[in-house]
């Protein structure tokens, strides 16, 4: 899974639990391993753009008191791919800034929902730590285009359990053992007890998911292979004949990963099972 997807998991997992609990049983804060190179995160409320106080809070706690004091009652994982696929597809762009569709954060409130957009902005490039970018989240003006719907964790656990398997064969088929191994290990977090991830380990707060939710969710974090130069987005056939059964598989994995991030995470709450 890409930083900055990681990055909106954890802003709604940590803000639900604050929502709910009213604390922070885990603070989220520019630790967490998906600001691992972020040096400052602003929220803005782009309703107010024309006040001088414009700007929300500068930490992410202050941002979900602003959620609280405003009566938000939960946050949603949402999404919509590009307008226009003609020339590349989401799945083949989601590794470049600005690619591979939209990801939005969704605040509930009890008559309206409104909606939250992150900007990466290099600002210290040369720090050591390696702490180099401001990320800005604002509040869109309007309501974006459609979402993709809501998915149940059943139907996002079957999807992906099947384009798994066949991408997997694709893979060893082709001798890419690697890439293989990736999807296997992917296709194993639906069933065990103990799924795991292997970047981004503090994403989410893990005992407000069900099992299947986190089985569904770590499953869709590891197959996420649409990276850029070097990615599986990058391998080439000799005949186009295994070019377009590639493109086809990989489109249809990305939209079963979509569907399974999105609905484990908008699943909260979940029970403890």
């Amino acid at each position: 899974m890409n930083g900055a997807l990681a990055q909106l998991i954890a802003l709604i997992s940590f803000g639900n639990s604050f929502l709910t609990n009213g604390n922070v049983k885990y603070s989220m804060t520019l630790q967490n391993s998906t600001l691992k190179y972020c040096n400052s995160m602003v929220f803005e409320n782009a309703t107010l753009q024309q006040n001088a106080n414009s700007i929300v809070n500068n930490n992410i706690v202050g941002w979900f008191n602003y959620l609280k004091n405003t009566k938000c009652r939960k946050l949603k994982l949402r999404y919509h791919h590009s307008i226009s696929q003609s020339q590349s597809k989401d799945h083949e762009t989601a590794g470049f800034v600005g690619g591979g569709g939209t990801w939005l954060i969704e605040a509930v409130y009890d008559s309206h929902s409104t909606y939250w957009i992150g900007k990466e902005d290099l600002t210290h490039k040369d720090k050591k730590d390696g702490k180099i970018w401001n990320i800005t989240y604002s509040q869109l003006l309007s309501k974006p285009d459609a979402f993709q719907p809501n998915y149940s964790l059943v139907e996002a656990k079957q999807k992906l359990a099947s384009i798994l398997t066949r991408i997997a064969a694709f893979a060893d088929k082709h001798n890419m053992d690697y890439w293989a191994d990736i999807f296997q290990k992917a296709k194993k977090n639906l069933t065990i007890t103990q799924p795991v991830v292997d970047y981004y380990k503090d994403f989410i707060v893990i005992e407000n998911y069900s099992l299947s939710a986190r089985q569904v969710l770590f499953a869709a974090s590891t197959a996420w292979v649409f990276g850029g130069m070097g990615s599986w987005n990058d391998i080439l056939y000799e005949n186009e004949k295994d070019n377009s059964l590639n493109n086809a598989l990989s489109s249809e994995l990305y939209d079963a990963v979509i569907e399974g991030t999105i609905a484990a995470v908008n699943s909260f709450p979940g029970n403890n099972s």
